[in-house]
């Protein structure tokens, strides 16, 4: 039941304050009178659309109060409490238009959308007008008369089972039906990686061995510098070789060990080192030039490591 509205700089009307009473009101008035006014007032409060010409002249923003007993209004009741915006048996409704045409609504002093609005004012109003019955022209409420009169409600109870049943089996066999697809897409998958890993044939890779092979080619010009260094400091230097020092010292040491054949144990020691540089600095030559560079053998091995790599990262393992 609507108790009282209030309505403050709405088109010509500066400020009213209408409480009614219990039982049926009746607003009469000439033409002009403003019995239009007040159903417009009625209109925005309950969520009509707003405009800019509501605001009275000179005024920065007009604004409509209403105020409802819900006693009697039981699914009012209920959807204020599903929405959070109760207050006991009472409800305020509040509704503000600004100069620029924007407006706020505000059920129980929160604010809400307006179609938070609308959905209430359904629950609360019904509007006749000239031609019109709001309510009647809604299909839902069109079937409820209908079922009210043929004294259906057995038969709705029964269906409404039925109907609860059916959507208690529909949802568990949707859950079935996606947990046999999600079951399918899993096989699916580990299908595609199985083949991919047969594919690749994975047991023929020693990763080990394709990486040591891969840093001796990724590394075979300094492999080829720094061993043709050594070659020329052990052997072939023309200014002082490790062989031709340790010659000089042999030499030397072989002079003095005629006076002491103590020394003749440590000249032994020098040639044998001799021997070993020497033999040295030619194993070292001889592999140095056996050694090629080959520039797609690198990167046929960059190619093979990296695909161990991808797949060990995808599958969360280590590469060997």
């Amino acid at each position: 039941m609507l108790l009282n509205l209030t309505i403050i700089d709405l088109a010509v009307v500066k400020s009213l304050d209408l409480d009614l009473e219990t039982g049926m009101s009746v607003l009469t008035g000439e033409t002009g009178a403003g019995k239009s006014i007040l159903l417009t007032a009625l209109g925005l409060a309950l969520g009509d659309r707003a405009d800019s010409g509501y605001v009275r002249p000179d005024c920065k923003r007009a604004e409509v109060n209403l105020e409802f007993d819900l006693t009697d209004a039981p699914n009012a009741q209920q959807w204020l409490k599903d929405n959070e915006l109760d207050n006991e048996q009472h409800c305020l409704i509040r509704r503000i238009v600004n100069q620029d045409g924007r407006s706020k609504a505000y059920i129980n002093n929160r604010p809400v959308t307006l179609q938070y609005l609308q959905e209430l004012s359904e629950k609360l109003v019904e509007i006749h007008g000239q031609h019109a019955h709001l309510t009647l022209l809604n299909p839902d409420e069109q079937r409820r008369l209908l079922d009210a009169y043929a004294k259906n409600q057995p038969v709705l109870d029964q269906v409404n089972q039925c109907y609860k049943q059916w959507l208690s089996v529909h949802k568990e066999l949707s859950s079935l039906i996606k947990a046999g697809d999600d079951q399918s897409e899993r096989e699916e998958f580990l299908r595609y990686q199985l083949e991919e890993l047969q594919a690749l044939n994975l047991a023929s890779f020693n990763y080990a061995a394709l990486s040591e092979e891969h840093s001796k080619l990724a590394n075979f010009g300094q492999i080829l510098t720094t061993g043709r260094a050594q070659v020329e400091v052990l052997y072939e230097s023309d200014q002082q070789s490790v062989n031709q020092m340790l010659s000089h010292s042999a030499a030397e040491l072989n002079q003095i060990a005629r006076y002491a054949p103590e020394l003749n144990d440590i000249c032994a020691l020098l040639s044998e080192a001799q021997i070993l540089t020497e033999e040295a600095a030619l194993q070292l030559r001889r592999f140095l030039e056996s050694q090629e560079a080959d520039p797609q053998q690198l990167e046929h091995l960059e190619n093979q490591i990296g695909i161990i790599q991808n797949l060990s990262r995808k599958h969360h393992v280590t590469p060997d």
